[in-house]
């Protein structure tokens, strides 16, 4: 036994901490389900690779918003899924270069590795020799997209972050941005996870998105950060949108007033054609 000065208590070593020892490995042990693990990893990671990632539309659905509000950042995540495909050190490369900005945000949260997009390759059902390889490019190209994204993004908001907080606070909305989010990190058990992964089409992506929402309507840095990037990104998404509804009118050949009244209800939110 020795006596500890900062605090009114013990140290115990040898034998006798070993019952101690095992009461807290136990009470910090996390519960999961075999079977969950198994139906997710096997089948709803498939269903999520099919629906989220398998087409290749990180740029028309993950980094949408990019393209209105951080246009150099969306670009050069276009460029970085291309390349990918083609060359398997290119993100790891590029990681390496830029390790220095993801050190000073140290909760901004990296998709290489694994996502729920592609927790099928990374770890699932595709995730072994022969099936793995069809996929593996696409996988690379989606995850580094979305690690390319976010690094830029991370420089052009740096000059923001002056102090950890503020720091904290881009990180946060960066991960948001691209629709990534840590579940751990706001507590959400391991179990509730699973249940989470079994019931949701991605419930990782909906709680990003929801964060982002929410962030519209708080103060600071986050807050401001959330209502810039929504206010040029819906704007860029109404813009593309009656740009190409003129288009398609003018192809099919319909008056100018039938056009503009197409224009007119895709962009109402209170119209049943909205963003049709």
């Amino acid at each position: 036994r020795v006596q500890a000065p900062a605090f009114q208590g013990v140290i115990l070593t040898g034998p006798e901490a070993r019952p101690a020892a095992e009461a807290l490995n136990k009470s910090f042990t996390r519960f999961t389900s075999g079977e969950l693990d198994f139906v997710n990893r096997n089948l709803n990671a498939l269903v999520r690779l099919y629906v989220l990632a398998g087409d290749a539309s990180v740029m028309t659905i993950q980094l949408l918003f990019a393209a209105g509000s951080n246009p150099a950042a969306y670009a050069k995540a276009g460029a970085a899924f291309t390349r990918a495909l083609f060359d398997k050190e290119y993100i790891a490369n590029y990681l390496v270069k830029h390790a220095d900005i993801a050190q000073r945000f140290p909760n901004f949260i990296l998709a290489t590795g694994g996502t729920e997009f592609t927790e099928a390759v990374s770890r699932g059902l595709l995730s072994k020799g022969i099936l793995r390889k069809p996929f593996e490019p696409f996988t690379r190209g989606f995850e580094g997209a979305l690690d390319v994204a976010g690094v830029e993004m991370l420089q052009a908001f740096e000059h923001l972050a002056t102090t950890p907080a503020l720091r904290r606070d881009v990180a946060d909305f960066v991960n948001e941005f691209r629709g990534l989010a840590s579940s751990q990190r706001i507590g959400v058990s391991p179990l509730q996870g699973q249940i989470e992964s079994a019931t949701l089409l991605a419930p990782r992506y909906f709680r990003a998105m929801s964060a982002l929402m929410a962030d519209v309507f708080r103060g600071g840095l986050r807050g401001e950060l959330a209502r810039k990037a929504m206010l040029k990104s819906v704007s860029a998404v109404m813009i593309a949108y009656a740009a190409l509804t003129y288009a398609i009118g003018r192809a099919k050949g319909d008056s100018q007033d039938r056009i503009l009244n197409d224009v007119v209800d895709g962009i109402n939110p209170s119209h049943s054609k909205f963003l049709n």
